[in-house]
């Protein structure tokens, strides 16, 4: 509801799609339409061209797609579900470093402070967190995580040991959860959900052709 004379209004909360629709009562004079671009704070930095014009548009678009999923955690797509899946958080944050500035890596201590911090009693990890309706363990999302593409990648990307050593006792507790089985592999652990078995069947989020205002 508005007064007499001219007036402005900015919607604060954060949309995400493709088109906005906007329904004015008849008689509105709109003098004009503006959006704001708001998402994490970093910048582009990484670059790559080539000679086919395919790949130099795929790549914009993989970065917009990663640009999306980062707000106050990563996100497995802002349009459908904005849990931090663990497992998106290590293909996303492994981009990171190629594509964004080092203020981006802010975003994925905190993503590996949360999984180590919401650590269940008995060692188990969640997959997404933070949890609040949701206790299960994925372990190939927490593995990948703990392991190389997780943490480690971290490492070797920021020198950073302070974190390595807050996450060192978490990470330990966790992987106390699996079994050598005597012939140099690891014992099969099912977890709350062994989601590579196919329990799901996953279809990509359509985030590539996304903007976010």
């Amino acid at each position: 509801m508005t007064r007499k004379g001219a007036q402005a209004y900015e919607h604060l909360m954060w949309m995400n799609g493709h088109k906005v629709y906007y329904v004015f009562p008849k008689g509105t004079k709109i003098k004009s339409l503006k959006y704001r671009e708001t998402g994490y704070n970093t910048e582009f930095t990484g670059n790559f061209t080539c000679s086919d014009p395919f790949f130099n548009h795929l790549r914009e678009k993989a970065l917009r797609t990663l640009y999306v999923t980062m707000r106050d955690n990563f996100m497995d797509c802002p349009e459908r579900e904005r849990a931090q899946w663990t497992g998106d958080a290590v293909n996303e944050a492994g981009e990171v470093f190629y594509a964004m500035d080092p203020s981006a890596h802010g975003l994925i201590r905190k993503w590996l402070h949360e999984v180590i911090g919401w650590q269940q009693p008995d060692g188990k990890l969640y997959a997404p967190v933070p949890a609040g309706n949701w206790f299960d363990e994925l372990p190939c999302q927490v593995l990948s995580t703990v392991g190389y593409y997780g943490i480690w990648t971290y490492y070797l990307n920021t020198g950073d040991k302070s974190t390595i050593a807050d996450l060192y006792d978490g990470v330990k507790k966790y992987l106390t959860l699996w079994e050598p089985d005597g012939h140099g592999l690891m014992k099969f652990r099912r977890g709350d959900w062994t989601w590579e078995t196919g329990a799901i069947t996953a279809t990509c989020c359509p985030c590539t052709t996304s903007g976010t205002t």
